[in-house]
C-alpha cells in the first residue's frame, strides 16, 4: 500500500505543480527559446517541467521513506542537482559549474551508501575503496550527463526514464529493497504527471533540472538494486538499464573526436537526430526509441542471472547492429518515406473516402461500447452471491457526487466515472477468467472488432480531433510488458488479457470524448448502469 500512495502522490503533486510553474515561468526566466540548430521547436516553451517531477519525487520519499542517515544524503544529493539544474535553466550555467554540481551530488549520495563495490572481471569479491570510490563517481556524473544530453524531443527521455525507473522499483520490489521501489515507483509517478504537458507538441520542458535529476536518480537506484547484498542481480544491469543513453553519448562523442571538434560541442548527431534526418516524423521517433530501450530492459530481465561476460557481449551486439543500421542508412541516403508525400495525398487512400463513418464513428462505438459494459455486467452477476453490494453502491454514490461537484469540468467528471466503472468491471473479469470461459472468449472477440473500428475510426477522422500520440506508445508499451514482470500476482495470460481489454477499452472512451465532448452523456450513464447491475447482485469485495 505505501508503493501504491508514493505513486499516486507523486503523481498529484507533480500534475499540480508544473501548471503552476508554467504560469510564472517568464517571471523566474524559465524559457526555452528556440535558435539553435539543433532545437526542434519554434516558439519559446517554459522549461520548468523538472520542478514538478523533483517535487513528487521528494515530497514522496519524505513521507514514506525511513529518515536514516542513507536515505536523507541521497535526499540532500538529489537537492544538490536539482538545485544546480534550476540554475542552469535559469542562467546558463557553463560546462565546468554543471560538473562541479554534479560531482558535488554523486560524492555526497556515495557518503550514502551509493557505492559499486561489485564489477566483473576485475578478480576482486569486494572491491577496495581506492577503485570504487572512482569508478562510482565516473558512473554517476557519467549517466547523468548521457541522461541530459539524450532529452532533445517532446516525451523522449521522460518516457526513457520512465521505462528505466519502472524497471529498477520492479527490480527493488522483488529484493525487499523498499527504498529503490518506493523512488522508483515515485519517479514513475512524477513522469505520468509530467508526460500529460510534454507529448507532442509540448505544452513544457523539464529543463536541466528534470533530465539531471532524471539520470542521476535512475543510476543511483540502478547501483543499489544491483550492489546490495541481498542481491543476486548482475552487477552490469545499469548497463542495460540506462544502455540507451549512455550508448547515444558515446556514439556522439566518438563523431565529434573523428571531426576535430570538442566532445561537448552541439551537433544534430544524437540517435534522435539521425532518425529525424531519415524523414521519419516526430512521435515515430520517440516510439522507435521506447522500443529500442525496452528490447534493453527486456535482455536484463532475461539475463538477469546470467553471467557477466555474457550481458556484456549481448549489449555491445545490440549497440553494434544500431550504430550498423544507422550507418548504413545514411551511406545509402535511405528516407523512410518520400519527402514529397504530403498529407493531401495520405487523404486520398480508400480510408479517407469513407466519410460517411467519419460522421458516424462517435455512435458506432459509442453504441459498441456501451453493450459491451451492460452485457458484461449482466453476465457477470451470478459468479457472486447474494450480499449487500455496498461496495458498489458506494462507488455509485461517489461517482454521482462527481458529476455534481464537477458539473462544470464534465469531461474530467466523465472519465473519473468511467475508470472507476471501469476498474470494477475488470476486477470481476478476473474472476471469471476460469469460471467462464466461452463468455470471456466471446468478450475477446467482440473487443477485437470494437479495436477494428476504433483503428478505422481513427483513419478517417481528422488528427485535429484525435490522434495516438507518443503517451498512448507508452501506456500501450507498459501495458504489454508488464504482465511480463508481475506474473507473481496473477498467471501472466490473464494479466496480458485483462491489460488489452482495459486499453481498448479506455481508447475508445478518449475517442469518444476528444470527438464529441460535452463529457459525453451517454457514456457516463453507460458508466453507472453498468455499476447498478453489478451491485444488485451483491459483489462482495
Amino acid at each position: 500500500m505505501d508503493l501504491i500512495v508514493a505513486f499516486a502522490v507523486a503523481l498529484l503533486v507533480s500534475t499540480l505543480v508544473i501548471p503552476l510553474s508554467m504560469r510564472y515561468a517568464l517571471q523566474l526566466g524559465l524559457l526555452d527559446a528556440p535558435g539553435e540548430d539543433r532545437k526542434v521547436h519554434s516558439t519559446p516553451i517554459p522549461r520548468c517541467g523538472g520542478i514538478g517531477i523533483a517535487a513528487g519525487v521528494l515530497f514522496a520519499g519524505f513521507l514514506w521513506l525511513p529518515l536514516n542517515t542513507d536515505c536523507l544524503m541521497l535526499g540532500l544529493a538529489c537537492i544538490v542537482i536539482i538545485a544546480f539544474g534550476l540554475f542552469d535553466d535559469r542562467y546558463n550555467l557553463s560546462f565546468q559549474w554543471k560538473f562541479i554540481g554534479q560531482v558535488a551530488a554523486a560524492l555526497i549520495a556515495m557518503i550514502g551508501g551509493v557505492l559499486i563495490e561489485r564489477v566483473p572481471f576485475l578478480g576482486f569479491e569486494v572491491m577496495p575503496l581506492w577503485l570504487s570510490l572512482p569508478l562510482t563517481l565516473v558512473f554517476i556524473v557519467g549517466v547523468t550527463n548521457a541522461v541530459n544530453l539524450s532529452d532533445g524531443l517532446d516525451g523522449l527521455a521522460g518516457g526513457k526514464s520512465l521505462l528505466s525507473l519502472g524497471f529498477v522499483a520492479f527490480l527493488g520490489l522483488r529484493t525487499d529493497n523498499t527504498v529503490v521501489a518506493i523512488l522508483g515507483l515515485a519517479g514513475v509517478g512524477g513522469l505520468l504527471g509530467f508526460l500529460r504537458f510534454n507529448t507532442h507538441p509540448a505544452k513544457v520542458f523539464m529543463g536541466d533540472t528534470g533530465s539531471q535529476f532524471l539520470g542521476f536518480l535512475t543510476v543511483c537506484l540502478a547501483i543499489l538494486v544491483t550492489q546490495a547484498e541481498q542481491s543476486a542481480y548482475s552487477p552490469l544491469l545499469p548497463l542495460l538499464i540506462i544502455g540507451l543513453p549512455i550508448l547515444d553519448t558515446f556514439m556522439v562523442m566518438g563523431i565529434r573526436g573523428l571531426e576535430g571538434r570538442h566532445l561537448f560541442s552541439p551537433d544534430r548527431n544524437h540517435i534522435h537526430h539521425q532518425l529525424l534526418a531519415l524523414n521519419f516524423r516526430h512521435y515515430e521517433v520517440v516510439a522507435i526509441l521506447y522500443l529500442l530501450c525496452t528490447g534493453l530492459i527486456g535482455i536484463a530481465w532475461l539475463f538477469r542471472f546470467s553471467s557477466d561476460a555474457l550481458l556484456l557481449a549481448l549489449y555491445l551486439l545490440y549497440s553494434a547492429a544500431l550504430l550498423a543500421a544507422l550507418y548504413w542508412a545514411r551511406v545509402r541516403q535511405w528516407q523512410f518515406r518520400s519527402p514529397e508525400e504530403s498529407d493531401r495525398e495520405r487523404r486520398r487512400s480508400w480510408t479517407r473516402q469513407i466519410s460517411w463513418y467519419h460522421h458516424h464513428s462517435p455512435k458506432v462505438l459509442e453504441a459498441g461500447l456501451g453493450a459491451f459494459f451492460l452485457i458484461a455486467a449482466l453476465n457477470l452477476q451470478s459468479l457472486y452471491g447474494m450480499g449487500t453490494g455496498l461496495a458498489v453502491a458506494t462507488v455509485v454514490l461517489l461517482s454521482s457526487l462527481t458529476l455534481v461537484v464537477l458539473r462544470d469540468r464534465v469531461s474530467v467528471a466523465t472519465r473519473l466515472v468511467f475508470y472507476i466503472s471501469l476498474s470494477f468491471l475488470l476486477f470481476a473479469f478476473s474472476h471469471s477468467l476460469h469460471e467462464k470461459p466461452l463468455f470471456n472468449s466471446v468478450m475477446d472477440i467482440y473487443l477485437g472488432i470494437l479495436a477494428l473500428l476504433l483503428l478505422l475510426a481513427i483513419r478517417v477522422t481528422r488528427k485535429s480531433d484525435f490522434r495516438f500520440d507518443t503517451q498512448d506508445y507508452l501506456v500501450l508499451l507498459v501495458i504489454l510488458i508488464a504482465p511480463q514482470f508481475l506474473s507473481f500476482l496473477m498467471p501472466e495470460g490473464d494479466l496480458t488479457r485483462l491489460a488489452l481489454r482495459f486499453a481498448v477499452l479506455a481508447f475508445v472512451a478518449e475517442f469518444l470524448l476528444a470527438r464529441q465532448g460535452n463529457g459525453n452523456r451517454p457514456l457516463r450513464l453507460c458508466c453507472l448502469g453498468s455499476l447498478l447491475l453489478l451491485g444488485s447482485a451483491g459483489v462482495t469485495l
